[in-house]
């Protein structure tokens, strides 16, 4: 990973997602209603350990601290970490950088990894990485992974896989796949409620106020009524799997 980026970008937007803030804000709510609804879905009773493995800002690692008795959240940036650590200090929640951080230190109820293996360049590291969080996962246990996949588009900062490709990859570290989802994507499957939010005069007026947190609460309510799953073949994916046992 190009760690200087990553910390440019969370030092500039305070976070690693989109850098235009109307977008971030609507896509982030978007995935945390998803990921809570899989989360309900496999663990209604909740969780023991759940690991945000990628945790940028954070707000997936308090989400999983809602379920679980003990959540870890895991970035490669100290810089990143602080950030995280400043927004959410609740006594569930603990952060590492992945230098003070083993993974076999747990066995996991919940890994969600949010936009993580895409911006892993090597196979071999992806590999190595996919491997130990199946060893360290509880037999029960889901990964839930959200990604975009294409035709091996590749940068300093993200190499895109195509779906096949990463699926190979997750059958050679014994993983299975259970659930896969295609989701609305910002630029390229906008929801209507999306396009409606993003043209919206007001929203644009707040935008150029940078009056983030009101944008934050419109966009919650809004995503409140909208769904990131679309009936098209989209290059953004949610995938639930879980560790393949062997008899």
């Amino acid at each position: 990973m190009n760690k200087k980026y990553w910390i440019e970008r969370v030092g500039k937007y305070g976070h690693t997602g989109w850098s235009d803030q109307v977008t971030y804000m609507y896509d982030q709510s978007m995935r945390l209603h998803l990921v809570a609804k899989i989360v309900k879905k496999y663990f209604p009773n909740g969780a023991n350990i759940s690991l945000d493995y990628g945790c940028g800002s954070g707000d997936f690692t308090n989400l999983l601290s809602t379920f679980s008795k003990q959540t870890i959240g895991v970035d490669l940036a100290d810089e990143i970490i602080i950030s995280a650590t400043k927004k959410y200090n609740e006594k569930n929640i603990s952060f590492y950088g992945t230098d003070k951080f083993e993974l076999k230190s747990n066995k996991y109820s919940i890994i969600t990894a949010i936009t993580v293996f895409q911006h892993i360049l090597e196979d071999r590291k992806l590999i190595e990485l996919l491997h130990n969080m199946n060893v360290n996962m509880e037999e029960d246990g889901v990964l839930i992974i959200i990604d975009s996949y294409g035709e091996n588009i590749e940068s300093d900062y993200m190499k895109q896989r195509e779906f096949e490709e990463f699926l190979n990859l997750l059958e050679k570290t014994n993983f299975v796949l259970f659930e896969t989802y295609n989701l609305y994507h910002p630029q390229f499957y906008p929801t209507k409620l999306f396009k409606k939010y993003r043209n919206n005069f007001l929203i644009k007026i707040f935008n150029r106020l940078k009056l983030i947190n009101w944008i934050k609460k419109i966009s919650s309510f809004l995503v409140s009524y909208d769904s990131p799953i679309i009936v098209e073949e989209s290059i953004t994916k949610l995938l639930v799997v879980k560790k393949q046992i062997r008899k």
